[in-house]
């Protein structure tokens, strides 16, 4: 699993500081300055991505969030923030264009047909017109599915992961019986875009990429209150039609083993971590020095 990790760590002072504490009978400034320094990295990483994305992203938000540990092993003096997302490398540091077939030997999420063929169910989420964060689809679609009655994720189910099933045979027994649990989705569809008379793309496609396009609403206040902690501002997305609720549009493709196309562009770096880093070592490192220096003014004799 690819982490991305942010750390304030100052255990090298350990004994110092439990020197003063000795002395002061009290707890030492530089412990709290580093928690100060870890939450203000924290919220700063949040900003960031909220200025990145033009639609709310609270799967990214949420494995911040999520993954600070304070007191790291107990360590007063280290704030860790680990950040395990699964897609988290990618939109750090971009990616380059790639064969998306050879999914269907290594996810863990393939499905085999009655014919044995493998075979994913691949989303595309397409932007409302304006965005930049997903491509935005044109005016005269987007003016048919804002009207579409809206579908829900109505549930989830586990089940066996069938990656290395051969037959129909072999995927039925890991489904039932494979320890590799994958999580699968339960869908309450609503209305889907049809008869779209909008020119193909590209040679090897059979319909308009926004045939079939489904509606999902969302309200990403409630999505931010699963994992709030109360300390942290999670600032609203940037959407210009953002008014409470707002509306993501997917499409769903079906890839195989005999399909043609399917070579991902790639995607340059967003770089979130990279800048907020720079925006905030400056700070933390005058509320670490502001903390060691108040511990040591209260040990060390004054000078007149």
């Amino acid at each position: 699993m690819y982490k991305i990790i942010y750390d304030v760590d100052y255990s090298s002072l350990n004994d110092i500081v439990k020197y003063i504490e000795l002395v002061l009978k009290q707890g030492s400034s530089l412990k709290e300055s580093v928690q100060v320094a870890g939450d203000f990295a924290v919220q700063q990483w949040i900003n960031t991505s909220n200025s990145k994305f033009t639609h709310s992203q609270g799967g990214y938000v949420r494995g911040i969030v999520a993954g600070i540990n304070y007191p790291f092993q107990g360590d007063a003096l280290h704030y860790r923030v680990i950040h395990a997302s699964s897609y988290a490398k990618a939109l750090e540091e971009g990616f380059e264009s790639y064969d998306m077939k050879k999914m269907l030997q290594t996810s863990e999420k393939v499905r085999i047909s009655k014919d044995g063929k493998r075979y994913l169910i691949i989303p595309f989420r397409h932007g409302v017109p304006g965005t930049v964060g997903f491509r935005p689809m044109p005016k005269e679609i987007y003016n048919e599915a804002k009207n579409l009655r809206h579908s829900i994720t109505s549930g989830t189910f586990k089940e066996g992961s069938i990656r290395h099933a051969l037959t129909m045979n072999d995927a039925d027994l890991l489904r039932s019986h494979n320890p590799k649990q994958i999580m699968r989705n339960t869908y309450k569809w609503g209305d889907r875009l049809k008869d779209i008379d909008w020119p193909l793309e590209k040679a090897h496609h059979k319909t308009s990429i926004y045939e079939g396009m489904v509606r999902f609403q969302n309200n990403p206040n409630v999505n931010r209150a699963n994992f709030s902690t109360g300390k942290f501002t999670l600032s609203e997305t940037k959407s210009t039609n953002f008014k409470g609720d707002y509306s993501s549009y997917f499409t769903f493709r079906i890839m195989h083993e005999d399909s043609t196309g399917w070579i991902h562009p790639g995607m340059k770096p967003m770089n979130i971590l990279g800048e907020t880093m720079k925006r905030i070592e400056q700070p933390i490192l005058q509320m670490l020095a502001d903390g060691a220096k108040k511990d040591l003014e209260k040990v060390l004799p004054k000078r007149y």
